[in-house]
This record gives C-alpha cells, sequence and structure tokens, in this order.
C-alpha cells in the first residue's frame, strides 16, 4: 500500500485531470446539479475507497466513468424500487407568461423546448442504451473508449448507439418535430 502522501498526490491528479469531465458526466446522467455534485461525490468516494485498483488502472478515467456510471444505475434501480412501494405524484406545471413575437425569441424557446424533450426522452431511455449516448454525445468518448468503460463489444455499443438515435428519432417526431428540426442524428 503506497504512503498516504503519495495517495493524496494520486487523488489529486485524478481530480484535476479528470475532474471536469467526471462532472459533466454526472450532470448528464442526472440532469440536476444537485444529483450531480451527489453522483460525483459519492463517485469520487468510491473510487477512492479503493486505491490498489486506482494505482492498477492502466485507464483511471475509465474507471471513474464506471463507477459513476454504476452508482447511478444503482440509484436509479433503487428509485424504482421504492416508487413501486410509494408512488410521488407530479405537481402541475404554471401558467408561463407570454412572450412578444420576436423570431429570434421564438426560435430559442423552441430549440430550448426541444432539448428539453430531448432530455426527456434520453432519461426514459433503457440504460443500455442511454449510457453509449451519453458516453458518446456528451462525453465525447469513442466507441472503444465506451465498450471498454461498459466492458462489452464494440460491435454492441455501435449497435445500441444506432438503436438508441432510432429511438430518440421517433420519440420526437411523435412528439410533434419535423425532422428539419430534429436535424441528422
Amino acid at each position: 500500500m503506497p504512503a498516504k502522501k503519495d495517495l493524496n498526490h494520486i487523488y489529486t491528479s485524478l481530480i484535476e485531470d479528470y475532474g471536469n469531465r467526471l462532472y459533466r458526466l454526472c450532470l448528464k446522467l442526472t440532469y440536476s446539479k444537485v444529483d450531480a455534485d451527489d453522483l460525483f461525490s459519492e463517485t469520487l468516494l468510491k473510487v477512492f475507497e479503493q486505491p490498489s485498483k486506482i494505482l492498477e488502472s492502466d485507464y483511471p478515467e475509465r474507471f471513474l466513468f464506471s463507477t459513476a456510471s454504476y452508482l447511478f444505475q444503482s440509484k436509479k434501480r433503487k428509485y424504482a424500487r421504492r416508487m413501486r412501494l410509494v408512488p410521488v405524484v407530479p405537481l402541475s406545471d404554471e401558467n408561463r407568461e407570454r412572450i412578444k413575437d420576436d423570431k429570434d425569441v421564438i426560435e430559442k424557446i423552441l430549440q430550448d423546448e426541444m432539448y428539453r424533450a430531448l432530455n426527456y426522452f434520453i432519461e426514459g431511455l433503457p440504460e443500455k442504451f442511454k449510457l453509449p449516448l451519453v458516453f458518446y454525445y456528451t462525453m465525447e468518448m469513442s466507441v472503444t473508449e465506451i465498450s471498454l468503460t461498459l466492458n462489452v463489444p464494440s460491435g454492441t455499443v455501435m449497435s445500441r448507439l444506432k438503436r438508441g438515435r432510432e429511438r430518440l428519432k421517433k420519440q420526437l417526431m411523435e412528439a410533434g418535430y419535423d425532422e428539419q428540426a430534429i436535424g441528422s442524428f
């Protein structure tokens, strides 16, 4: 076991080198700053509890991402179990203010609304499609990096990316967005 001083240096360099990307991943997985903060902290705590795995890992970034992914999936399973026992009834949205007929403002609102819809649909995807999409588009990881992080073959990652994009496109089309607004996934 390395000395405490060496571990502190390793932990500091991990956070400096990969902290921003890990936090972006946490944000993309949770869609909430508060939940992302929690997931980020839990991931670092879990990783720091296992110094031997950090030292043995050739790719510490993958180890961090895999740990965050595992913790997120675990938390979602626990939440789903709780919701089956005690469902939460969502509150209705309040009426929104009317906005002047300004083309730029309307375009921005429509674009923001589409991103909200896209994030909502991504959140509803099964984890096997959601994680590769988040890793690929948000974390800008290659197919090979994703396959190593999720421990699945590259072909499986490519297939899940394709099927995930198809599902998102179909859901956006059903929600009323035209192909031109959606663009090419």
